[in-house]
């Protein structure tokens, strides 16, 4: 939900799952998406539609485009500190099956699908449980010569990773925030809207830049976590035969800072600004 400035064409994609409705947040459709986003058509504009996604305007990015993707849902790490993303489809994690595994994406695989996204500008947002182990799990350190995973890729392509959360960790979400506080913190606090500027860094016309933004989420957990008492809740896993289940929790005592976390090997800031959605450019 976020809108580049200047910017000629604004193309969001939302897979989103919901109770009740079909689901366009599976691994299969997740994948299909970032692979036109890396110029691979195949059937993947067509498995979109047939998810009543429309696709229309996605094409393969270019070093002129923006790409930014941004996943609020259930994160997992195993006993060796792998990380997973769930997809809505996915089974309960299980390090002894393989078909559990499978129906999770892993941050291998999530880099091998943005290694072919050719933007000039990536960023990832990553509001769920474990996230930093997206990028730090094994040790990685930044070099020329690394892993398969993502954090090499961020390092490779110059992609700013924000994870909601260390390795080791939860990510909360509060109702009386309505959300997750990392992306609340993002949305409403580091944009500001129509009646209040942003808490984040910013221009005299309200325009942001997108790493001022990210990095305004490592200093507003502490305190977007004492607004939110005594509302908070954290994504809990279910045994679950089929497709997994993720009841909100309420903690039956204060849970533990949340510290997100920002991989940027860019050493550069931003060229790009952003704006919160229905804010006219200055």
């Amino acid at each position: 939900a976020l809108s580049a400035v200047p910017c000629c064409q604004v193309v969001p994609v939302a897979l989103t799952a919901e109770q009740g409705k079909p689901s366009a947040a599976t691994k299969s459709i997740i994948h299909a998406t970032l692979a036109l986003l890396a110029g691979e058509e195949g059937d993947n504009r067509a498995r979109l539609a047939a998810a009543g996604i429309d696709a229309s305007r996605l094409a393969r990015a270019t070093p002129d485009d923006l790409v930014i993707v941004s996943f609020s849902g259930h994160g997992w790490a195993d006993a060796q500190g792998n990380f997973y993303l769930l997809p809505s489809d996915a089974l309960l994690p299980d390090s002894a099956s393989k078909r559990a595994r499978a129906s999770l994406i892993s941050s291998a695989e999530l880099a091998a699908w943005l290694r072919g996204v050719d933007a000039g500008e990536m960023a990832m947002i990553i509001d769920a449980c474990h996230s930093a182990a997206s990028v730090a799990a094994g040790g990685f350190r930044p070099g020329p010569m690394g892993d398969p995973g993502l954090g090499q890729l961020a390092f490779d392509k110059g992609i700013r990773i924000l994870a909601a959360t260390q390795g080791d960790s939860v990510a909360l979400e509060s109702a009386r925030l309505h959300g997750g506080l990392l992306t609340y913190a993002l949305i409403h606090d580091g944009l500001g809207d129509s009646r209040r500027p942003p808490k984040a860094e910013h221009g005299s016309g309200g325009q942001v830049r997108l790493d001022a933004l990210l990095k305004y989420a490592l200093k507003a957990m502490p305190g977007l976590l004492e607004q939110s008492r005594p509302g908070y809740r954290k994504l809990t896993l279910t045994n679950a035969a089929g497709p997994l289940l993720i009841p909100r929790e309420a903690f039956s005592a204060p849970p533990p800072i949340q510290q997100p976390s920002l991989f940027d090997f860019t050493g550069t800031p931003s060229p790009v600004f952003v704006l919160p959605p229905r804010r006219s450019a200055p």
